[in-house]
């Protein structure tokens, strides 16, 4: 007797916060779920962890460990403070993405920790397993195996490397450039995330940032290569990519949190309008995006470029480039206004 296969509505390939925000909407309206992650929760992991306490607006509260109303920003050997109208906030990822893995399991999403091997078409392989679905969600990083199996490359690199060093620190620094890359100084409760990246190798801006303050990491460091935002192809039939798996790391800090829980939420409305009411399945969510990522890639070019960075943080530039957006304009002006 053949063993029947259930199909899922949706398989989500992924547990990081992309892919747990995605399975939490999904589930929440009442689309079956499965989310495959290869490691158990919660699990340590690197990550400068900087959010824009804004995110909530979208997920809802979150475990966080420090707040921030100033940014130190240091730039050309300056040093400039930038008052935030809004704050930024630090994760510990272990923290951070149990809690919304523990969201989507709530809204009864099916979680699996174990390793996808395969993708194909409508099946999802792991060692010794088949799974079904209608959709497919590559949410599973830069070396994304669902993006493999759609033969979907990207080509803006950038690599960073990062530390996590005991000890405390109230300053959120972030130092920008020489060139297309910036170091970065974030504290938490009992650690402090520190590290640098950009076009090229990373620990040219760390080294810098780390010789400016008097640094001197004893820890190896922990690299990372994933892809900037650019225009491109996100969906190929039924599978869809969000996230790190999808290049959306922000074009002006190469953070992929707020911007990969963003693509996760337009991706997710867009799968229950195709589920539930026969809607398309194009790029429509990557579309909407564009009014996020096509902006700050313009300021991105301005502000590693500018000798001064106080002419970029003002109000009239924000207005310029971010006049008819929605979700990054409240971010921007929670991260970049000068008061």
């Amino acid at each position: 007797m053949v063993k029947k296969i259930k199909t899922y509505d949706v398989i989500i390939v992924g547990a990081g916060p992309v892919g747990s925000t995605c399975a939490w909407y999904l589930a929440s309206k009442g689309l079956d779920v499965l989310v495959f992650e290869r490691k158990k929760f919660p699990r340590y992991k690197i990550c400068a962890g900087g959010i824009p306490l804004v995110l909530q607006d979208f997920i809802g509260d979150f475990p966080f460990e420090k707040k921030f109303y100033n940014v130190t920003l240091i730039k050309d050997k300056r040093k400039f403070n930038l008052n935030l109208k809004s704050p930024l906030v630090t994760v510990r990822r272990e923290n951070f993405d149990h809690h919304l893995l523990k969201k989507a399991r709530s809204a009864s999403a099916e979680i699996l920790f174990e390793t996808v091997t395969a993708v194909h078409n409508t099946q999802v392989y792991t060692a010794n397993k088949e799974f079904r679905a209608r959709i497919i969600v590559g949410a599973d990083g830069a070396h994304s195996t669902v993006r493999k199996s759609i033969d979907i490359e990207y080509h803006r690199w950038i690599d960073t490397i990062e530390y996590e060093l005991p000890g405390y620190a109230d300053e959120f620094i972030v130092a920008m450039g020489p060139g297309p890359g910036y170091a970065w100084l974030w504290p938490k409760k009992s650690v402090i995330a520190f590290g640098g990246g950009g076009f090229g190798p990373a620990d040219r801006w760390a080294d810098r940032l780390a010789h400016h303050l008097g640094i001197v990491p004893t820890a190896k460091g922990y690299r990372y290569r994933y892809h900037l935002w650019n225009k491109g192809k996100r969906i190929e039939d039924n599978t869809i990519l969000i996230g790190d798996a999808g290049a959306f790391a922000s074009p002006i800090t190469g953070a992929g949190i707020y911007t990969g829980v963003l693509s996760a939420l337009e991706a997710a409305k867009m799968i229950y309008q195709h589920i539930k009411f026969n809607k398309p399945l194009h790029d429509p969510y990557f579309r909407r995006l564009y009014n996020e990522f096509i902006p700050a890639t313009q300021l991105a070019t301005v502000l590693y470029s500018a000798p001064a960075p106080v002419t970029v943080f003002s109000q009239p530039v924000i207005r310029r480039f971010y006049g008819l957006v929605h979700g990054y304009l409240k971010m921007m002006r929670s991260l970049y206004r000068c008061t």
